[in-house]
């Protein structure tokens, strides 16, 4: 699962559909063992979402993909960092499966939105990746998708200032396949997830 999640960041740190594109085709169903890392962009913990409450991820999928997402705690690993270009944050998700066993990835990242903070109608940027079939679905950087974040609390300071957020997702449109002619549409999507930020 480690590998997956440090594939993923990756990925979406170069911001660049083509690559996912290359990507997907080249590992059929599967992500490599060994991925190239790029510093500051794997988180310090994916872990279960254990917390002061319990993580949760809640939603529905339509489309490509049919699912009720309904997961926490120790069902659900979450992972939660400042953006590569420091413009916002970004929270994973994924439900906490055997490592043999595939499943679904969430990214959401949120522009204008720092550590504390809260706000409504912020742009988002969302990627769903099935694992099982190797199919991305992205919201391709445009104006398609915004969260509403009703609270940060402040859960430790030092080392690694750790933050519970509280939001929603809400999407105008389907995120298209990145490689393929197919889309999901999410519906109803709640998050609880944890943001880890430096403070050495």
């Amino acid at each position: 699962m480690l590998n997956i999640l440090q594939q993923t960041i990756s990925i979406l740190g170069l911001a660049c559909v083509g690559v996912l594109f290359a990507l997907v085709f080249a590992t059929s169903s599967r992500f490599p063992s060994q991925t190239p890392s790029i510093p500051g962009l794997q988180p310090r913990e994916f872990n279960p979402c254990l917390m002061d409450r319990d993580g949760r991820l809640q939603g529905d999928l339509y489309g490509a993909v049919r699912q009720t997402i309904d997961g926490g705690g120790e069902d659900l690993l979450c992972a939660g960092m400042i953006r590569p270009n420091g413009d916002g944050i970004r929270f994973i998700f994924s439900h906490n499966t055997p490592s043999s066993t595939a499943g679904l990835m969430l990214v959401i990242g949120i522009s204008n939105l720092g550590p504390g903070e809260t706000g409504e109608d912020l742009p988002a940027n969302v990627t769903l990746i099935d694992e099982a079939t190797g199919r991305f679905f992205n919201a391709q950087g445009i104006e398609r998708c915004w969260a509403a974040v009703q609270e940060q609390r402040q859960l430790s300071i030092k080392p690694v200032a750790v933050y519970r957020v509280d939001g929603e997702l809400y999407c105008a449109g389907s995120l298209p396949s990145v490689n393929g002619l197919e889309s999901v549409t999410l519906h109803g999507v709640r998050f609880s997830g944890r943001l880890s930020v430096n403070t050495s």
